[in-house]
């Protein structure tokens, strides 16, 4: 089954593509802790969602929460955080900021560009290019 998914608020949801009806739904955080956006990336049989202070792994046929990690990293200050996938790696942008998770939620690596200031980042490897979002 081909799942249509999306997300608002600190909520994912998995739509049946041919009925518009809810398979599944899942709440990063706790129901006061609203994001204002969530970034989303499908990869294989899994679902990927960023918010600006979380980052969660949900099975993409089930909803099932694998793993929902507080960020402690610095691209949580990002007004909404930028991905890239690429294999079992995650990298996510913020405001001159750069992580790295695997696909497992691991923090793998944090740049924070010291003494370069600071600004949306765009970022990308061959054939997967993100580009910055305006952050005014």
């Amino acid at each position: 089954m081909k799942l249509f998914i999306t997300a608002f608020g600190n909520k994912v949801f998995a739509l049946d593509r041919t009925t518009g009806q809810i398979r599944w739904r899942v709440m990063l955080g706790g129901k006061y802790e609203l994001a204002t956006v969530v970034e989303i990336a499908i990869d294989d049989d899994t679902v990927i969602v960023c918010t600006p202070n979380r980052l969660g792994i949900i099975d993409y046929a089930s909803g099932e929460l694998r793993k929902e990690i507080l960020r402690g990293d610095a691209t949580k200050s990002a007004p909404r955080p930028t991905m890239v996938i690429d294999g079992k790696q995650i990298f996510i942008a913020g405001v001159g900021v750069l992580s790295c998770y695997t696909t497992q939620g691991e923090l793998v690596w944090d740049q924070p560009f010291k003494g370069e200031g600071y600004g949306a980042i765009s970022m990308g490897l061959p054939g997967n290019v993100r580009q910055a979002d305006d952050t005014d």
